[in-house]
């Protein structure tokens, strides 16, 4: 996805967001050409960075789901 799409996803301004990126909170985009995009898999790891220690789930997240949370 490209910047504006990636600084939604985390619920930030797109100045926020490069801030963010040059202060490695957020993946640096990977090039491809003159576009610059950012993978979800890799925003969505920044994200879990991110959760205390005690949110944290090593099932993707289907913790709840699956009634083992």
């Amino acid at each position: 996805m490209k910047a504006a799409l990636a600084a939604a996803y985390v619920d930030e301004s797109q100045t926020k967001f490069f801030a963010g990126v040059k202060s490695h909170k957020w993946p640096e985009g990977r090039r491809d050409g003159g576009n610059v995009y950012w993978y979800i898999e890799d925003l969505d790891a920044a994200l879990d960075r991110l959760k205390p220690e005690s949110v944290r789930t090593d099932d993707g997240g289907w913790g709840d789901y699956l009634g083992k949370a």
